[in-house]
C-alpha cells in the first residue's frame, strides 16, 4: 500500500504540471506568447527538479534551509513570468488593434 502511493503521489503532481503547461500553452494568443510559455515552463521544471533533487541528496536537517530559497526562487520566478507574459500579450493585441494604425 505505502509503494502505491509513494507512486501516485508524484504521478498526480506530473500530471497536473502535464494539464497546466498544455493548457497555457493553448491560451496563447500569439506566436511569441506561446513561445514564452514553452520556454518559461522548461525553466520552472528545471527549477522545481533541482529543488527535488537538493531534497534527496542533503543531509538531514539542511533539507529545511532550502525551503525559504526555493519559496523566494518560485514567487519571483512567477511574477517575472507574468509580468513578462502580460507585455507580450499587450503588444499583441496593439498589433491587432486596427484603430491605433492612425
Amino acid at each position: 500500500m505505502q509503494w502505491t502511493l509513494i507512486a501516485v503521489g508524484p504521478a498526480i503532481g506530473i500530471a497536473g504540471g502535464v494539464f497546466g503547461t498544455w493548457m497555457s500553452v493553448r491560451a496563447a494568443r500569439s506566436a511569441p506568447e506561446r513561445a514564452f510559455v514553452i520556454w518559461s515552463s522548461i525553466g520552472i521544471l528545471v527549477l522545481v527538479s533541482t529543488f527535488v533533487v537538493a531534497l534527496s541528496i542533503i543531509p538531514t536537517w539542511h533539507k529545511h534551509l532550502l525551503w525559504p530559497l526555493y519559496a523566494a526562487g518560485l514567487t519571483y520566478s512567477t511574477r517575472a513570468i507574468n509580468r513578462r507574459q502580460t507585455e507580450l500579450r499587450e503588444a499583441a493585441s496593439d498589433a491587432d488593434d486596427p484603430t491605433e494604425s492612425g
